[in-house]
Protein backbone atom coordinates (compact mmCIF):
# COMPACT_ATOMS: atom_id res chain seq x y z
CA UNK A 1 0.00 0.00 0.00
CA UNK A 2 3.09 2.39 0.56
CA UNK A 3 3.73 1.86 -3.44
CA UNK A 4 0.11 2.82 -3.99
CA UNK A 5 0.01 5.92 -2.40
CA UNK A 6 3.67 7.03 -3.57
CA UNK A 7 2.34 6.17 -7.16
CA UNK A 8 -0.80 8.69 -5.95
CA UNK A 9 1.64 11.46 -5.49
CA UNK A 10 3.89 10.77 -8.41
CA UNK A 11 1.30 11.05 -10.25
CA UNK A 12 -0.21 14.35 -8.58
CA UNK A 13 2.86 16.10 -9.07
CA UNK A 14 3.75 14.96 -12.87
CA UNK A 15 -0.06 16.29 -13.51
CA UNK A 16 0.16 19.38 -11.64
CA UNK A 17 3.79 20.27 -12.70
CA UNK A 18 2.85 19.76 -16.91
CA UNK A 19 -0.73 22.23 -15.83
CA UNK A 20 1.84 25.18 -14.73
CA UNK A 21 3.84 24.39 -18.03
CA UNK A 22 0.91 23.96 -20.11
CA UNK A 23 -0.84 27.44 -18.81
CA UNK A 24 2.42 29.15 -19.15
CA UNK A 25 3.16 28.19 -22.55
CA UNK A 26 -0.39 28.44 -23.58
CA UNK A 27 -1.09 31.56 -22.43
CA UNK A 28 -3.81 29.98 -20.25
CA UNK A 29 -5.58 27.70 -22.70
CA UNK A 30 -7.64 24.78 -20.83
CA UNK A 31 -5.63 22.40 -23.09
CA UNK A 32 -5.10 20.03 -19.99
CA UNK A 33 -8.43 20.25 -18.01
CA UNK A 34 -9.72 17.48 -19.01
CA UNK A 35 -6.48 15.07 -19.52
CA UNK A 36 -5.47 15.82 -15.55
CA UNK A 37 -9.64 15.16 -14.93
CA UNK A 38 -9.30 11.73 -16.72
CA UNK A 39 -5.63 10.90 -15.41
CA UNK A 40 -6.93 11.91 -11.26
CA UNK A 41 -10.09 10.08 -11.65
CA UNK A 42 -8.45 6.91 -12.79
CA UNK A 43 -5.92 7.00 -10.15
CA UNK A 44 -8.49 7.69 -8.00
CA UNK A 45 -10.33 5.04 -8.94
CA UNK A 46 -7.42 2.26 -9.00
CA UNK A 47 -6.08 3.40 -5.21
CA UNK A 48 -9.77 3.84 -3.38
CA UNK A 49 -10.92 0.16 -4.88
CA UNK A 50 -8.16 -1.53 -4.11
CA UNK A 51 -7.82 -0.32 -1.04
CA UNK A 52 -11.59 -1.55 -0.78
CA UNK A 53 -10.68 -4.99 -1.99
CA UNK A 54 -7.87 -5.26 0.68
CA UNK A 55 -10.02 -4.45 3.71
CA UNK A 56 -12.78 -6.53 1.98
CA UNK A 57 -15.27 -3.43 2.66
CA UNK A 58 -15.69 -2.08 -0.72
CA UNK A 59 -19.73 -2.49 -0.81
CA UNK A 60 -19.92 -0.44 3.05
CA UNK A 61 -18.10 2.43 2.50
CA UNK A 62 -17.76 3.10 -1.44
CA UNK A 63 -19.49 6.37 -0.60
CA UNK A 64 -15.16 7.64 0.12
CA UNK A 65 -15.10 7.73 -3.41
CA UNK A 66 -17.61 10.61 -4.21
CA UNK A 67 -15.00 13.01 -1.85
CA UNK A 68 -12.34 12.93 -4.45
CA UNK A 69 -14.54 12.63 -7.66
CA UNK A 70 -16.40 15.46 -6.48
CA UNK A 71 -13.36 17.43 -6.42
CA UNK A 72 -11.90 16.29 -9.43
CA UNK A 73 -15.25 16.90 -11.67
CA UNK A 74 -15.96 20.74 -10.01
CA UNK A 75 -11.71 21.29 -10.11
CA UNK A 76 -11.90 20.93 -14.46
CA UNK A 77 -15.15 22.68 -14.30
CA UNK A 78 -13.76 25.45 -12.53
CA UNK A 79 -10.53 25.55 -14.71
CA UNK A 80 -12.51 25.75 -17.73
CA UNK A 81 -14.12 29.44 -17.29
CA UNK A 82 -10.70 31.12 -15.71
CA UNK A 83 -8.99 33.51 -18.09
CA UNK A 84 -5.77 34.06 -15.69
CA UNK A 85 -3.22 31.77 -15.90
CA UNK A 86 -2.16 32.58 -12.31
CA UNK A 87 -5.64 31.60 -11.15
CA UNK A 88 -5.46 28.36 -13.47
CA UNK A 89 -2.57 27.17 -11.64
CA UNK A 90 -3.88 28.07 -8.35
CA UNK A 91 -6.96 26.02 -9.43
CA UNK A 92 -4.94 23.06 -10.55
CA UNK A 93 -2.99 23.15 -7.23
CA UNK A 94 -6.42 23.00 -5.34
CA UNK A 95 -7.86 20.63 -7.20
CA UNK A 96 -4.82 18.20 -7.30
CA UNK A 97 -3.95 19.08 -3.46
CA UNK A 98 -7.83 18.34 -2.28
CA UNK A 99 -8.13 15.27 -4.13
CA UNK A 100 -4.20 13.88 -3.08
CA UNK A 101 -5.24 14.46 0.71
CA UNK A 102 -9.05 13.13 0.68
CA UNK A 103 -7.57 10.04 -1.29
CA UNK A 104 -4.50 9.24 1.32
CA UNK A 105 -6.98 9.62 4.43
CA UNK A 106 -9.85 7.46 3.29
CA UNK A 107 -6.90 5.03 2.66
CA UNK A 108 -5.48 5.01 6.53
CA UNK A 109 -9.68 5.17 7.35
CA UNK A 110 -10.13 1.86 5.40
CA UNK A 111 -6.30 0.01 5.82
CA UNK A 112 -4.60 1.48 8.49
CA UNK A 113 -7.18 2.34 11.05
CA UNK A 114 -3.96 2.88 14.08
CA UNK A 115 -3.15 5.15 11.91
CA UNK A 116 -5.88 7.46 11.15
CA UNK A 117 -6.26 10.40 13.10
CA UNK A 118 -10.12 11.22 14.72
CA UNK A 119 -11.69 13.53 12.32
CA UNK A 120 -9.04 13.94 9.77
CA UNK A 121 -11.33 12.94 7.19
CA UNK A 122 -14.43 14.73 8.39
CA UNK A 123 -11.78 18.22 8.46
CA UNK A 124 -10.70 17.80 5.09
CA UNK A 125 -14.05 16.46 3.52
CA UNK A 126 -15.83 20.03 4.88
CA UNK A 127 -12.89 22.19 2.98
CA UNK A 128 -13.23 20.04 -0.10
CA UNK A 129 -16.83 20.38 -0.04
CA UNK A 130 -16.48 24.12 0.07
CA UNK A 131 -14.45 24.16 -2.60
CA UNK A 132 -16.83 21.85 -5.01
CA UNK A 133 -19.60 24.12 -4.20
CA UNK A 134 -18.04 27.12 -5.36
CA UNK A 135 -15.87 25.83 -8.07
CA UNK A 136 -19.59 24.47 -9.44
CA UNK A 137 -21.55 27.41 -9.08
CA UNK A 138 -18.97 29.81 -10.42
CA UNK A 139 -19.35 27.70 -13.35
CA UNK A 140 -23.08 27.34 -13.59
CA UNK A 141 -23.22 31.30 -12.88
CA UNK A 142 -20.41 32.15 -15.62
CA UNK A 143 -22.56 29.57 -18.18
CA UNK A 144 -25.83 31.22 -17.21
CA UNK A 145 -24.17 34.75 -17.89
CA UNK A 146 -22.32 34.37 -20.91
CA UNK A 147 -24.11 31.24 -22.50
CA UNK A 148 -27.61 32.19 -21.87
CA UNK A 149 -28.28 28.08 -20.81
CA UNK A 150 -32.01 28.07 -19.55
CA UNK A 151 -31.90 29.36 -15.32
CA UNK A 152 -34.36 25.74 -15.04
CA UNK A 153 -31.30 23.55 -16.56
CA UNK A 154 -28.92 25.54 -13.89
CA UNK A 155 -31.26 24.79 -10.87
CA UNK A 156 -31.86 21.39 -11.34
CA UNK A 157 -27.89 21.08 -12.05
CA UNK A 158 -27.39 22.92 -8.66
CA UNK A 159 -29.91 20.63 -6.62
CA UNK A 160 -28.25 17.98 -8.39
CA UNK A 161 -24.90 18.78 -7.14
CA UNK A 162 -26.15 19.82 -3.41
CA UNK A 163 -27.83 16.69 -2.80
CA UNK A 164 -24.36 14.30 -3.67
CA UNK A 165 -22.51 17.00 -1.71
CA UNK A 166 -24.27 16.54 1.17
CA UNK A 167 -24.81 13.15 0.91
CA UNK A 168 -21.08 12.91 0.93
CA UNK A 169 -21.57 15.31 4.50
CA UNK A 170 -23.26 12.61 6.18
CA UNK A 171 -21.17 9.48 5.21
CA UNK A 172 -18.48 10.99 6.28
CA UNK A 173 -19.14 12.08 9.40
CA UNK A 174 -20.86 8.81 9.69
CA UNK A 175 -24.43 9.92 11.25
CA UNK A 176 -26.71 7.93 11.44
CA UNK A 177 -29.95 10.19 12.20
CA UNK A 178 -33.10 8.63 10.48
CA UNK A 179 -33.60 12.59 9.22
CA UNK A 180 -30.50 12.13 6.82
CA UNK A 181 -32.69 12.14 3.40
CA UNK A 182 -34.47 15.04 4.93
CA UNK A 183 -32.01 16.97 5.51
CA UNK A 184 -30.30 16.64 2.16
CA UNK A 185 -33.52 17.27 0.06
CA UNK A 186 -35.03 20.34 2.18
CA UNK A 187 -30.85 22.13 1.60
CA UNK A 188 -30.99 20.79 -1.34
CA UNK A 189 -33.90 22.44 -2.70
CA UNK A 190 -32.78 25.84 -0.60
CA UNK A 191 -29.74 26.33 -2.42
CA UNK A 192 -31.79 25.33 -5.76
CA UNK A 193 -34.08 28.35 -4.74
CA UNK A 194 -31.46 30.80 -3.82
CA UNK A 195 -29.69 30.03 -7.10
CA UNK A 196 -33.03 31.17 -9.09
CA UNK A 197 -33.13 34.08 -6.67
CA UNK A 198 -29.36 35.47 -6.69
CA UNK A 199 -29.59 34.66 -10.53
CA UNK A 200 -31.77 38.06 -10.52
CA UNK A 201 -29.23 40.02 -8.29
CA UNK A 202 -27.32 43.14 -10.64
CA UNK A 203 -24.36 41.27 -9.04
CA UNK A 204 -21.07 39.33 -10.84
CA UNK A 205 -21.05 35.85 -11.68
CA UNK A 206 -18.30 35.02 -9.26
CA UNK A 207 -19.78 37.17 -6.20
CA UNK A 208 -23.36 34.84 -7.07
CA UNK A 209 -21.25 31.77 -6.58
CA UNK A 210 -19.15 33.24 -3.16
CA UNK A 211 -23.42 34.09 -1.73
CA UNK A 212 -23.97 30.65 -2.58
CA UNK A 213 -21.04 28.97 -0.73
CA UNK A 214 -21.63 31.31 2.14
CA UNK A 215 -25.14 29.77 2.76
CA UNK A 216 -24.19 27.04 2.12
CA UNK A 217 -21.82 26.40 4.74
CA UNK A 218 -24.60 27.88 6.91
CA UNK A 219 -27.17 25.65 6.27
CA UNK A 220 -24.80 22.39 5.92
CA UNK A 221 -22.75 23.25 9.13
CA UNK A 222 -25.82 23.74 11.38
CA UNK A 223 -27.50 21.00 9.56
CA UNK A 224 -24.72 18.13 10.41
CA UNK A 225 -24.45 18.98 14.28
CA UNK A 226 -28.03 19.47 14.46
CA UNK A 227 -28.15 15.63 13.16
CA UNK A 228 -25.38 15.01 15.68
CA UNK A 229 -27.08 16.71 18.27
CA UNK A 230 -24.07 18.41 18.71
CA UNK A 231 -25.66 22.10 18.24
CA UNK A 232 -24.74 24.60 20.95
CA UNK A 233 -25.35 28.35 21.17
CA UNK A 234 -21.73 29.27 20.50
CA UNK A 235 -21.57 27.33 17.49
CA UNK A 236 -25.18 28.75 16.16
CA UNK A 237 -23.91 32.51 16.52
CA UNK A 238 -20.62 31.58 14.82
CA UNK A 239 -22.34 30.29 12.15
CA UNK A 240 -24.75 33.25 11.95
CA UNK A 241 -21.98 35.70 12.37
CA UNK A 242 -19.96 34.12 10.02
CA UNK A 243 -22.58 34.34 7.48
CA UNK A 244 -24.17 37.41 8.02
CA UNK A 245 -20.36 39.67 8.28
CA UNK A 246 -19.51 37.62 5.22
CA UNK A 247 -22.61 38.69 2.59
CA UNK A 248 -22.14 42.29 3.95
CA UNK A 249 -18.62 42.28 3.11
CA UNK A 250 -19.24 40.45 -0.37
CA UNK A 251 -22.36 42.61 -1.41
CA UNK A 252 -20.87 46.27 -0.03
CA UNK A 253 -17.38 45.60 -1.92
CA UNK A 254 -18.62 43.84 -5.21
CA UNK A 255 -18.91 45.50 -8.08
CA UNK A 256 -22.57 45.69 -9.57
CA UNK A 257 -23.67 45.79 -13.12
Amino acid sequence: MSFMILLRKFFSLVILVLNVIICIIDNGQPIMAVQYFIIGLVVDFVLLFWAFYLARKAFSIGWLIIGPLLVLGSGAFFYLFVGNVAARIIIAVLTLSISWFLVEESIRYVYWPNEYKEKSLENISSYAQIFVIYAVFNGLFYINTFIFVQLWVIVIVSIAISFAVLYQLVQVNRITNSDNWLFIIIVGLIIGELVWVVNFLPTIYYVNAILVTIVFYILSGLGRQILMTTLKAKSLLRYLLVGVIGIIIILVSSQWT
